[in-house]
């Protein structure tokens, strides 16, 4: 069994090599911390979302 060889070639889509050299000059500016304001707001985020599934696990648990 005889099989031609394809030449298959793989591009980018032109919408994301348009956003290469951008994100190539994002990580040259090294490493910056996370602003308070945003850890806050992550923080916050996680408490609230534990708070929540802890009310709906203590809402419908099995006593009635």
């Amino acid at each position: 069994m005889n099989v031609p060889k394809m030449k298959i070639e793989i591009r980018k889509p032109q919408y994301l090599a348009a956003k290469e050299p951008a994100e190539e000059v994002h990580e040259e500016t090294g490493e910056k911390r996370t602003p308070f304001f945003f850890r806050l707001l992550l923080f916050a985020t996680y408490i609230l979302s534990g708070l929540a599934i802890w009310y709906v696990y203590q809402k419908y648990s099995a006593h009635p």
